[in-house]
């Protein structure tokens, strides 16, 4: 390829890369009178899909702060999506359930999930698995290369 084509496919894969971006934020938008972010809907699948669990396990699940979980799990519980219940087994330990509310915006979301991921499955089926295989090749050099960014030294 000439560089006047490598510029353009460039072009065109960081769109492919904002729509991604923005692909991330719609895909969960769940219909209905709560406003929920990324953030709350990951939280409530990790609940669902890891039932029973505390709020240290959350956080350790979502890789954030004790603090980031207590405040993420008050939001929740405020718009009715979840409780808390202690222990039976352990009075001081607070276990985390998803109220019918929050099992129905699971559902969705897993239902969506499903649906994405039969659409893009379909598509992926139409190529060649050579082809497949030196876009993943490609996809793991781009990423050293964002990793690996000389202003980002960690």
């Amino acid at each position: 390829m000439d560089k006047q084509s490598l510029i353009a496919f460039n072009q065109k894969f960081q769109d492919f890369l904002e729509a991604y971006a923005q692909l991330e934020k719609n895909q969960h938008v769940i219909e209905g009178d709560l406003s929920l972010n990324t953030a709350e809907v990951h939280t409530l699948v990790s609940i669902a899909q890891n039932h029973p669990i505390n709020l240290v396990g959350l956080s350790k699940l979502r890789g954030i702060s004790r603090s980031a979980v207590t405040q993420m799990v008050s939001k929740l519980e405020g718009k009715g999506l979840l409780v808390k219940v202690a222990n039976e087994s352990n009075r001081q330990e607070i276990l985390l359930s998803l109220t019918p509310a929050g099992q129905k915006i699971y559902r969705v979301h897993q239902k969506q999930h499903a649906y994405l991921e039969q659409q893009v499955m379909a598509v992926l089926q139409a190529y060649p698995q050579d082809f497949l295989e030196n876009l993943e090749a490609m996809m793991a050099d781009l990423e050293k290369i964002w990793q690996e960014l000389p202003w980002l030294a960690r």
